[in-house]
């Protein structure tokens, strides 16, 4: 194996799924300087298998895709877009690893930040900020006393937007979008609020309802 190409090989496919250096070396066990020389060639020794292994389980790639020559295979019309990816994983995660939500003040003013983010197109940026976002309104709505009713609303206003989200990528993510719009419907019954009931009620309708979507 040579390293060299390997490591641009990796380069390549870390900025496809939207990694940085750091992100990839924590994901892997390692620091930013290792993924610099990895990348760069610099590193004397071949990569170990075990490395090899673990890097494409990261990356979400076939192995074959940082041994053989020739040019990455483009995604299918059926792999999740990078924008959406850090969104898709996060609806699969223990919240309890993040430590403790924010005031339900601060969720209120970042769910506004991706809801106009999310009407100027700005996807990008979404699929960045939405993940954290979901996390801690999960979390905010499992741990609230007094203002539980509150915290469950707004849970269902941010998986809405996330189900919203997944849609606009059609076929690729249509499973995602259905998956998350069930929690959305039971937050905002636990809420008691008819109005976010009404909505999330819509959100279900129109998931199950959507092109691409597997129940259809």
């Amino acid at each position: 194996m040579e390293t060299g190409r390997i490591g641009r090989r990796i380069a390549y496919w870390r900025e496809r799924r939207a990694f940085t250096q750091a992100d990839f070396g924590r994901m892997m066990g390692q620091t930013r300087r290792w993924v610099q020389d990895l990348e760069g060639g610099q590193r004397q020794q071949d990569p170990r298998l075990s490395m090899l292994v673990r890097a494409v389980e990261v990356l979400r790639i076939p192995l074959e895709q940082l041994l053989m020559d020739g040019p990455p295979e483009p995604p299918s019309a059926t792999t999740p877009p990078v924008e959406a990816l850090a969104v898709i994983d996060v609806l699969y995660r223990n919240d309890e690893e993040d430590g403790d939500p924010p005031p339900l003040a601060e969720l209120r003013r970042r769910l506004t930040h991706c809801c106009e983010a999310f009407q100027a197109c700005h996807y990008g940026a979404l699929g960045r900020d939405l993940p954290a976002l979901i996390v801690k309104a999960r979390q905010s709505a499992a741990r609230a006393g007094a203002e539980a009713g509150e915290a469950h609303a707004l849970l269902s206003r941010v998986l809405q937007l996330t189900a919203s989200f997944l849609h606009k990528y059609g076929p690729a993510t249509a499973v995602q979008a259905e998956v998350v719009a069930d929690p959305a419907l039971a937050a905002a019954e636990r809420s008691g609020d008819a109005v976010a009931i009404g909505a999330a009620s819509r959100r279900v309708a129109k998931s199950l309802t959507y092109p691409g979507s597997p129940t259809r």
